[in-house]
């Protein structure tokens, strides 16, 4: 399980004052990418085949926080979820992944 904060600053808000989705979206991908490399390792290259987001809430100016977790993973193919909420704990977006993997990547 890997859980990541962000800040939320006024340059990442439109007009209407919420973040837009495709940063959201973003940080889901990135923070079910590193849970995946926390227990597959540090030299998997962690590629997104395929991802879903569900938006519940808008995400404003402040923290949030950010966890996911591997479902199931083979040598090649992970299925992985996470989701971002606010510090009050409100749900702002779920999302689940499939992932292929690429082993050694990293290593030299």
């Amino acid at each position: 399980k890997q859980k990541t904060a962000y800040e939320i600053g006024v340059r990442l808000v439109g007009s209407e004052m919420c973040i837009r989705d495709r940063f959201v979206t973003g940080w889901i991908d990135a923070i079910m990418a590193l849970a995946c490399m926390a227990k597959c390792g540090s030299d998997v290259l962690v590629l997104t085949l395929e991802i879903k987001i569900s938006f519940l809430n808008s995400a404003r100016i402040g923290e949030i926080i950010s966890t996911a977790k591997v479902i199931k993973n083979t040598k090649s193919i992970a299925f992985l979820e996470g989701k971002i909420e606010n510090t009050d704990g409100a749900l702002i977006a779920t999302g689940t992944c499939t992932a292929k993997l690429k082993h050694n990547f990293y290593k030299n």
